[in-house]
Parts: C-alpha cells; sequence; structure tokens
C-alpha cells in the first residue's frame, strides 16, 4: 500500500503513531471515535456526522485497490454545529 498512497505508519504506543514518508517522520496521534465525540461534545458541538471516504461513483473500479485505505483512511471527514 506504501507504493499507492507514498507513506506509511510506524507504531509507537498507541495512541502515538509516527508519519513515515521516506526518511521523514513526524508524530502523529490516533484517537478514537468515541474521544474525538467527547472532545467536540466539550467544546459546545452538537449534531456530529462522520462521513465515509468514499470514491466518486465513476471511479469505483479503483475500489479493489483501495478497499483497505478506504476501511482505514489516514483522515476523518466529520461535521457538527454549534449554536450560535
Amino acid at each position: 500500500m506504501e507504493e499507492r498512497i507514498g507513506f506509511h505508519y510506524r507504531i509507537i504506543d498507541p495512541p502515538a503513531y509516527a508519519l513515515v514518508i521516506k526518511d521523514f517522520e513526524v508524530p502523529i496521534w490516533q484517537w478514537s471515535r468515541q474521544q474525538h465525540e467527547e472532545a467536540l461534545k466539550r467544546a459546545g458541538l452538537t449534531n456530529i456526522r462522520w462521513h465515509p471516504l468514499q470514491f466518486p461513483p465513476e471511479q469505483t473500479h479503483h475500489l479493489v485497490g483501495w478497499a483497505w485505505y478506504l476501511d482505514n483512511p489516514s483522515c476523518i471527514v466529520l461535521s457538527a454545529e454549534k449554536a450560535g
């Protein structure tokens, strides 16, 4: 998969990981869905919605090579609202 997306992760001590791109490493953290939602709620956000990564319908022929990444994305997409 690294050849396809250009990077990989090195496990340090979860939730701590390292994002590795060739000889460059940067620390990252991976929190659970529950931890994200708790933090968003503490910040006063509501109506939290998670949006899965998806290929456009006309590109679904690429799914075979990307299925693992879509199940294990390196980013999240979510939306929430804060009363004004």
